[in-house]
């Protein structure tokens, strides 16, 4: 085929397959990026989804801003960012030469130059697998079909659009592989500088394409060394084939000389500890059935299909034929191929099985022993991260497969069916592939005041963003995305490894700030280092963070006197650290009355006296802790700020007296009183929290002084609660639930958007017991959307009972419904959100209803 003719088919052939794979893509290509290739909700467009994909375009943009003399040379001062620019000058690659080719398409907008970026390294890939399969395959057209394995992979798409850096680095191994080829198969030096080049890019663009393509090189050249026509075994051969390879062993060196210069203090001593732990690599290890099923998570990444298992099995078959029934013209080749076939098998093989990892055959016996004989393997916490390499492998070994077949076949016949195979191929990994696409916003306005405020002020903007995360969480890709919109300097970030000075110096000492907590010595502590706002993201706020809702830590925060309200927008709101005597924020008031509970314990997973645990139908797990005299149980600690009306609800029964003695960062704190139990049937007790410090880790020991008590639950709440008496009504801002959205500064409500939040039970709470008795509970609530439009469901339930619907929101309806409750077990109120409209819910009301009304 002619030279230019293959790498401009392969442009057309690789946008269609791009197209069709990374569809609703190509529709929202200027103004939104892949974030998943498995969405989970009906919608496939979301607004600032958290996640990889936001950290990949963060340091492609911050790369592209290097070059345009925006931000210091190798300098990546908008996160981690403690007051000294100059300390976090630090020499990276930068993903290279990918971040140059964003950097040629940044001018067009951030969204594109990535989606331009992913799709070149596509098109690269399948050229350059193309190139690789011709010297294995018969024809250029079973080549062509064959190369189609190296983009069509779920692992590669799966990584691509979920913004993994390996879904770009792959175009390499093609490259390195083909340059390795060339050098032992037919000499060539320039073959040898290919793959030292692609080794070299490697290690800027992806540590593990790095690591596996290293382990690949030596067993690739024993492969091409089986396709030598002639010559085999000569030394001038010999010598002429390390010559050749000699590129690669010096591009080699240096990749491992520089990537040890860029490698983090953080990675450095994660690898020093020895590595990840068998543990870590189990929970991130697929399942076998992975290899021919979609089970989603991580077994997807594995898969190979069904059509990938006939097509070898069948070639499996043809290979086993005899020599004598191949024309005498292809005997020599069919050797080749057939000793290039069984390698690769068996290489495929044993890449299959380290891709299991711990859950590979004898419980990962082969994984454990490759950690142990090359020692950086430790590192992998995914172990099917090696599929990176099966693209590569695969489209070979298809080309062999074909090949073989091809000398048994008539042609024309045999043409249909490599298409039809090719056809059904991808329709089968494309089933799997069902991208979900992040839009990005133009603009934040909480963010912009900042920088606004900070340049009115004459000072450089430096924030640190609420919440505070130990520095490996995805939530903070959303911060990284803001900061660089305005170039705010922000003391938190996002990495996978984080150092323990960030852990030690920052996220321990201010950590209460996520409750809403900052002493003076904090603010202190954030002056010298020159920070003067906080921005908090309500909207980014799992139960993780605090045993309360994000409304708890809000109200606190904006009644911090030395806090100075600027703005709200779209859930962030960004604050100014003032004097106290300066402090003029504006009027607003959040109302929180009742601290629904983010943390609640079974009983029985708190002793250690397995005989202790008893099997109760009418307990909340259908099991519960029975506690003799002189026995007790320990609640886990939880760090929380103190605050009037802490206290732990106990859901107990039988006969005895309890005590409850409470520890403070694990020293004895207060002693509640003796709490008399006297019931056969459950009921709850509270125990006051009365802490000494301003915050604490807070645990408590709940023991039995005399008698035999069972224990069922225990939960940690606040905030002024009761049960309800028959006739009773209380109503509940919807700030005391936990939700999405945002909430609105001029009514209190709370507000969910299309695309911007998740069509899912995204506001719930309460998760309080209440007596026995039938209740009527009312979503109080607004929407724009048309007649009849369904924006929303009332659900109540629990996970023992399970959850119902009792109404639907509508535009002109109320949302009631009613429920009875035969036990005192704690229950959920929540709204599942349809996204088809804007819905903005001010409370909740919850009404006992009296005996009569139960009798009608």
């Amino acid at each position: 085929m002619n030279r230019w003719l293959r790498p401009m088919l392969s442009f057309f052939v690789a946008f269609a397959v791009w197209t069709a794979f990374s569809w609703p893509l190509p529709q929202h290509v200027f103004h939104g990026i892949p974030w998943s290739a498995h969405r989970t909700q009906s919608d496939s467009v979301s607004v600032m989804t958290a996640g990889d994909h936001l950290q990949l375009l963060y340091h492609f943009w911050l790369a592209s801003d290097m070059l345009q003399g925006n931000t210091p040379a190798f300098s990546n001062i908008y996160e981690f960012n403690t007051g000294d620019d100059a300390a976090l000058r630090c020499v990276r690659p930068y993903y290279f030469p990918f971040c140059y080719v964003y950097h040629l398409f940044a001018h067009s907008g951030r969204a594109w130059a990535l989606n331009v970026t992913g799709f070149i390294s596509i098109w690269g890939t399948f050229w350059l697998t193309w190139c690789l399969t011709r010297r294995y395959a018969q024809s250029e057209w079973i080549a062509m079909a064959a190369a189609l394995l190296g983009i069509a992979l779920p692992f590669r798409w799966i990584s691509l659009l979920g913004g993994s850096p390996i879904g770009l680095s792959m175009l390499w191994a093609p490259m390195m592989v083909l340059g390795v080829d060339m050098a032992v198969r037919d000499s060539r030096p320039f073959g040898g500088l290919m793959a030292g080049v692609a080794m070299l890019f490697m290690a800027w663009t992806d540590s593990h394409m790095f690591f596996f393509g290293a382990l690949i090189a030596p067993a690739w050249s024993v492969v091409a060394w089986t396709q030598r026509a002639q010559d085999v075994g000569r030394w001038r051969t010999i010598r002429r084939v390390v010559v050749a390879l000699l590129p690669l062993g010096l591009f080699l060196a240096l990749a491992l000389v520089l990537n040890k210069a860029f490698m983090s203090k953080a990675t450095t001593t994660l690898l020093a500890s020895g590595g990840r732990s068998m543990a870590d690599a189990m929970n991130a290890a697929p399942q076998a059935t992975g290899f021919f099923w979609f089970l989603g998570g991580n077994s997807d990444q594995v898969y190979l299909g069904w059509c990938m298992l006939l097509l070898v099995l069948m070639a499996v078959v043809v290979f086993s034929l005899r020599t004598g029934s191949v024309a005498r013209s292809q005997q020599e080749a069919w050797l080749r191929w057939r000793v290039a076939f069984w390698l690769l098998v068996l290489g495929m093989m044993g890449m299959m099985i380290l891709a299991l990892g711990p859950r590979g055959p004898k419980h990962g016996w082969i994984f454990g022993h490759v950690r142990a004989w090359i020692p950086p393997y430790t590192m992998i916490r995914q172990p099917a991260k090696i599929f990176c390499l099966v693209p590569t492998v695969l489209a070979v070994l298809v080309a062999l497969s074909w090949s073989s077949v091809a000398q048994i076949a008539r042609e024309r016949f045999f043409r249909v069916v490599v298409w039809v195979w090719v056809a059904m191929m991808l329709l089968e990994y494309k089933h799997g592939i069902r991208p979900a696409i992040c839009l990005l916003d133009k603009e934040q306005t909480a963010y912009r005041v900042v920088a606004e405020d900070a340049l009115e002020r004459g000072v450089l903007p430096r924030a640190v963003v609420l919440p505070l995360w130990p520095g490996d969480s995805h939530w903070a890709s959303l911060y990284e995305y803001y900061v660089s919109l305005y170039r705010i300097r922000m003391l938190n970030g996002y990495h996978p490894v984080v150092k323990s000075d960030y852990m030690d110096e920052v996220f321990l000492k201010l950590e209460s700030a996520n409750k809403g907590l900052l002493t003076d010595d904090q603010v202190q502590y954030l002056k010298q280092m020159g920070i003067d706002y906080i921005l908090f993201h309500e909207n980014a706020f799992p139960e993780k963070v605090s045993p309360f809702s994000s409304g708890w830590t809000l109200k606190r925060l904006l009644e911090h006197p030395q806090l100075d309200w600027l703005t709200q927008a779209d859930g962030i709101w960004a604050f100014r650290i003032v004097p106290a005597e300066h402090r003029h924020s504006q009027e607003f008031t959040l109302t929180v009355p009742v601290l629904f509970p983010a943390r609640s314990w079974e009983a029985e997973s708190l002793v250690t006296n397995r005989m202790a645990v008893a099997v109760m139908e009418d307990a909340s797990c259908d099991r519960a802790a029975v506690l003799m005299t002189g026995e007790s149980m320990r609640i886990p600690p939880v760090r929380l700020p103190a605050d009037d009306g802490l206290r732990w609800l106990l859901r107990v029964r039988g006969e005895g007296v309890l005590q409850a003695h409470l520890y403070e960062n694990g020293n004895p704190g207060a002693v509640s009183g003796e709490l008399e139990v006297n019931d056969a049937a459950w009921r709850w007790l509270e125990v006051p929290i009365a802490m000494q410090s301003s915050y604490a880790a807070l645990s408590a020991d709940i023991g039995v002084l005399r008698g035999r008590v069972a224990l069922d639950m225990a939960i940690l709440m606040g905030g002024a609660w009761h049960a309800l008496a028959p006739g009773e009504i209380m109503e509940i801002p919807a700030t005391a639930f936990f939700h999405a959205g945002y909430t609105d500064s001029q009514s209190g409500a709370v507000v969910l958007r299309p695309q911007r939040d998740a069509a899912a039970v995204i506001f719930y709470g309460w998760r309080l017991p209440v007596e026995a008795g039938e209740y009527e509970v009312e979503v109080l609530f607004q929407t724009w959307a048309s007649e009849g439009v369904k924006v929303g469901e009332l659900i109540c339930g629990n996970k023992k009972e399970g959850e119902s619907v009792l109404a639907e929101l509508k535009p002109g309806a109320r949302a009631v419904g009613r429920f009875t409750r035969t036990n005192n077990l704690p229950f959920q109120i929540g709204v599942r959100y349809t996204g088809a409209d804007t819905l903005e819910i001010s409370a909740v009301r919850l009404t006992r209803l009296p005996d009569a009304e139960k009798n009608k």
